[in-house]
């Protein structure tokens, strides 16, 4: 006979698969229909910093096919605000399948991130991706000097919007290739400015962000296993 303490356990890891199910059944509902996104975030625990201020930001893109195919970018100072920093530089790598030189969208500008830098090279070399970034955004196409004034602070974002060109490919199949190529290192660089209480300054790389698809089949798998545990006991 159970303990009342295991009779708990059992009834609070039931109540969690059962919460692990819903979530999954709506998370692929919801996703079914949706552009495909990726993540990278750019944290020193993740990958590689000049300053290891604490400086932290996520880059999200969402990634459309049509006549123009492109991505929408979503700039994000993810910088605990107890800290505070202006994120004032992203630097990219682009897929080489891609025929055609990425430029902004019309209208894909924001109010701060207005400039595009190719083959951008980024120092100390141990930044730097293999031939340098394909492409920097930043404000007045200065990636290390750029004003911080008007750069995301903590906490805050900004959305710019990438044309790729007419390419051979649908948005699934651009989001597999960028999730190749940001699955290695030195891919992704983010520049910080303003950090903390004496401006301090920082550069780092970025890194893939688990899917929430993965996370939850790591969930569901996990509750699989508790089931089989108690079956064969």
């Amino acid at each position: 006979m159970l303990s009342q303490k295991a009779r708990i356990a059992r009834l609070a890891g039931q109540s969690l698969c059962r919460s692990a199910l819903a979530v999954a059944v709506a998370f692929f509902a919801a996703t079914a229909q949706a552009s495909p996104i990726l993540q990278v975030d750019i944290t020193p625990s993740g990958g590689q910093s000049t300053g290891n201020t604490g400086a932290t930001g996520r880059l999200t893109f969402e990634f459309f096919d049509g006549a123009q195919d492109t991505f929408t970018l979503l700039i994000e100072n993810t910088t605990p605000l107890a800290l505070a920093s202006k994120f004032t530089g992203v630097a990219i790598e682009i897929p080489d399948n891609l025929p055609n030189l990425p430029v902004f969208a019309t209208g894909g500008t924001s109010s701060y991130f207005d400039e595009l830098t190719y083959n951008y090279q980024a120092t100390p070399g141990f930044l730097n991706a293999v031939g340098g970034y394909d492409l920097a955004i930043t404000s007045e196409g200065n990636f290390l000097g750029g004003p911080p004034q008007g750069a995301p602070s903590s906490g805050q974002s900004q959305l710019v919007t990438i044309s790729l060109g007419n390419t051979p490919l649908n948005a699934d199949q651009l989001l597999a290739d960028f999730q190749a190529l940001y699955s290695d290192a030195n891919t992704v660089l983010g520049r910080f400015q303003a950090v903390g209480p004496n401006g301090g300054s920082d550069r780092v790389t970025g890194h893939l962000t688990p899917e929430p698809s993965t996370l939850l089949l790591l969930a569901l798998g996990q509750c699989f296993l508790m089931r089989l545990r108690r079956h064969t006991k």
